[in-house]
């Protein structure tokens, strides 16, 4: 049987090798070229609108957490289950939100790289097949 440090600590490991990469692929591609004056409007007002979807979702679902914080605390059978549960909980729901809202943000901006980046190449193409000798 596994003891439960070395398990955890293989957990803790694991989950910081991920933020790591995570971290090194995020400014890998945030690193990139953005593009002319017009893509990067296109990808402001994209960024402007996720923005705004995920406002509109956090006011609908802070209630609700917080209405389930609540039962999750009033339903244990002893005090400590209480707060470790609802705590639990809320801490959840707050990491949640925290990497949507970074993913979502990650996202967007990476859009306006990509578009850059298939101009660019459809270019390349474009150009290599025009002067392709047969």
């Amino acid at each position: 049987m596994i003891d439960t440090n070395l398990f955890l600590g293989i957990i803790l490991a694991s989950s910081l090798v991920g933020i790591a990469i995570s971290i090194y692929l995020a400014r890998q591609v945030l690193s990139a070229k953005t593009g002319n004056e017009a893509t990067n409007e296109v990808g402001d007002a994209i960024r402007s609108g996720a923005n705004a979807y995920l406002k509109r979702q956090f006011l609908t679902i802070v209630p609700i957490v917080l209405i389930l914080a609540i039962f999750l605390y009033a339903t244990a059978d002893n005090q400590a289950l209480a707060v470790g549960r609802s705590g639990a909980f809320l801490l959840g729901s707050f990491f949640s939100a925290l990497i949507g809202t970074v993913g979502m943000n990650i996202a967007t901006r990476a859009n306006v790289r990509v578009a850059q980046a298939a101009e660019q190449l459809l270019s390349i193409g474009i150009t290599a097949s025009t002067q392709l000798k047969y």
